[in-house]
């Protein structure tokens, strides 16, 4: 995801280009610029890697390229290896490139442009990079399709918010009215799909689907209001304020964040409260792993989270939790480590996105859930089988190690985001440098 301000912020996936950070609660519209807008349906099959990140087959110039899909940023850049080795480098990024700085690591990417292709969509001049020097994709991963809005990407000349109606530097974003996305939950299981310019009709009519449509708050990354968080079991109701200010608060949609993540102050009440860590049957946090690990029998709460302005959803204990062992689970909570305000915004990554079918409307700027059996958004069905002998979503899960990418930060908002790898590198220091967040592991 991206962000804009004049301090470091949180990002969950890629940081690119800068722009005015608004900090606001009412909407703030895009501004208006010509695109030529593909009417076109077509649905892309995406391959769903351990649960935590979604691939999406592309071509650029006629050749083909598994990425990560991500809401969270604006960008669209490959692996050296994957365009041409010889474009790869162990050096100082060069001043004439950008480097992206994430959590986990960092990439140097090198502007080009090409004919890019994705299902039936194709951009004739599309934008993309290069990352002559990355130490961010893991698990196949050949790049990162951004598909937040222009205005956060790190190669858009106009920060304010909107390419040049006569730029010949384009976002697939910009050939889009909408895009919906569902995400399956098992480890490597089937049926996740991106539709360009539509929804799965077939599944909406089968699981009884209704979905609410929630009008974005800001322009630059999918942000909505979250207007409201309910804990079970909290009779002093010391959750009742979602984040710190006063009144509603943001959250970020972003399909590059595996986890669900809370502002910092409430993930630290809820972990005491919760998770009881330093007690005798309480969670530990596996500094390897960078995530917390429970006993299977712990009595984690039902959570709802009121969004927009009416609509509220459910996510059961088991929604976000994994099997870690035969007798432990991993919890898919963690804190955002954003400094300053933005540290009190939320970001609904794949935890809450795997439950609920989700549009993202381009034109329309709001994003929609759908909510089984008639619109009832009562959390998903419970997987979470201890009883295999490979843990559901595998020990190895890298979370960590280079899992989603999850926000781009731009320019003046930099986003250290959710996942953070252990042995954290030093960036580059040169310019132009745009700061991101992966959400690569979760943070204590």
């Amino acid at each position: 995801m991206t962000w804009h301000d004049g301090t470091l912020v949180l990002c969950l996936g890629l940081l690119m280009g800068c722009s005015s950070f608004v900090h606001a609660h009412s909407r703030i519209d895009l501004p208006l610029f010509r695109r030529s807008l593909s009417n076109d349906v077509s649905s892309v099959n995406l391959v769903n890697k351990k649960s935590t990140q979604y691939f999406a087959p592309v071509t650029m110039d006629g050749k083909k390229f598994n990425v990560l899909v991500d809401t969270g940023s604006s960008d669209l850049w490959f692996a050296c290896d994957a365009i041409s080795p010889s474009k790869c480098s162990n050096g100082t990024c060069p001043a004439t490139s950008r480097t992206i700085q994430y959590g986990s690591g960092s990439v140097c990417v090198e502007q080009s442009n090409g004919k890019f292709g994705l299902g039936s969509l194709v951009v004739p001049n599309a934008i993309y990079g290069v990352g002559i020097k990355s130490n961010v994709l893991v698990d196949g991963n050949q790049g990162i399709l951004g598909l937040s809005f222009p205005s956060i990407s790190v190669f858009s000349k106009q920060r304010a918010g909107v390419v040049a109606a006569n730029s010949t530097k384009q976002y697939p974003i910009q050939f889009l009215d909408r895009f919906s996305m569902f995400l399956t939950s098992s480890e490597g299981e089937a049926g996740s799909t991106l539709i360009l310019n539509g929804e799965d009709s077939q599944r909406i009519a089968k699981d009884k689907l209704v979905g609410y449509k929630i009008p974005l708050n800001e322009t630059s990354h999918w942000t909505i209001q979250l207007r409201s968080l309910d804990v079970e079991n909290d009779p002093h109701r010391n959750f009742s304020q979602p984040c710190s200010m006063s009144g509603s608060c943001l959250a970020i949609v972003d399909s590059g964040t595996t986890f669900l993540s809370m502002p910092s102050l409430l993930f630290k009440q809820f972990a005491i409260a919760y998770l009881k860590p330093g007690t005798p049957q309480g969670c530990a946090f596996n500094i390897q792993l960078q995530y917390y690990i429970c006993p299977k029998d712990t009595a984690l709460p039902k959570l709802t989270l009121g969004l927009g302005e009416t609509a509220s959803f459910v996510l059961n204990p088991w929604d976000y939790s994994w099997v870690h062992s035969e007798t432990e689970i991993a919890v898919q909570i963690q804190r955002n480590p954003a400094r300053g305000s933005l540290a009190d915004r939320w970001i609904l990554g794949d935890t809450f996105l795997k439950v609920y079918y989700t549009t993202y409307h381009v034109t329309d700027q709001a994003v929609t859930f759908y909510c089984k059996n008639g619109g009832v958004c009562a959390g998903g069905p419970n997987l979470l089988d201890f009883d295999r002998k490979k843990p559901t979503w595998a020990l190895g899960l890298m979370i960590g190690g280079g899992c989603v990418v999850g926000i781009t930060v731009i320019g003046s908002l930099g986003y250290l985001i959710h996942r953070r790898r252990l042995a954290r590198r030093q960036r580059p220091e040169t310019e132009p440098t745009t700061y991101a967040g992966v959400v690569e592991r979760p943070l204590p």
